[in-house]
């Protein structure tokens, strides 16, 4: 199986925790691509249909974070990739993907999103698993999950919630599941933007 450790070292050192008031922050924005998702690219390097090579179209759906790690993925490999983007893509994002040469398309919802990339790999491109499928929460078990678990007890604390932002919720699943045996306890919470309406 293919670790964040195993493939480079920067990706395998831990974020460290911060005490504000009576929260934890796990600055998770620390991390090489920005924020957590760069945690769960080890899915991409152990596809079932094996590597992508260098030089091939691939196109996967997710959220502007995830797009910047793949970028950062797809730059190493030489992988020709498109995005389909949901959720907010900033300004700032969207200058880094073209810096790094990643095609990046907007959709409006996460289900649009996986229709239009499903679209582009009809059309012959790779279709590479979305970060924050059910997959990605494995990896986020043993990453994220792992490193939060040992913070926790360094500190002594025990949680009563964890909560993330709604493009997390696999690395929210992942942190929950492995803080569970040891905080029976401890709930999940998603937080999801609301609805705008008239």
């Amino acid at each position: 199986m293919v670790t964040p450790a195993t493939r480079h070292p920067l990706l395998a050192r831990p974020t460290p925790l911060l005490r504000v008031g009576t929260a934890l922050l796990k600055l998770e924005a620390l991390r090489p691509g920005a924020g957590f998702d760069d945690r769960a690219l080890p899915l991409w390097d152990a596809l079932p249909g094996g590597e992508v090579p260098a030089g091939a179209d691939a196109v996967f759906a997710g959220s502007a974070g995830a797009a910047l790690a793949a970028a950062s993925w797809a730059r190493a490999r030489g992988v020709k990739l498109t995005a389909i983007v949901h959720g907010a893509l900033l300004h700032e994002a969207r200058e880094t993907l073209g810096i790094w040469r990643v095609a990046w398309e907007a959709a409006p919802s996460r289900e649009a999103a996986l229709a239009l990339a499903a679209r582009r790999a009809d059309e012959g491109a790779r279709l590479l698993p979305p970060l924050d499928g059910p997959e990605a929460a494995g990896i986020f078990e043993r990453t994220l999950g792992v490193e939060l678990l040992r913070d926790l007890e360094e500190a002594q604390l025990s949680p009563a919630l964890v909560i993330a932002p709604a493009g997390a919720a696999a690395a929210l699943a992942g942190a929950v599941r492995a803080l569970r045996p040891r905080f029976p306890g401890v709930q999940p919470l998603l937080l999801t933007p609301r609805a705008s309406g008239g």
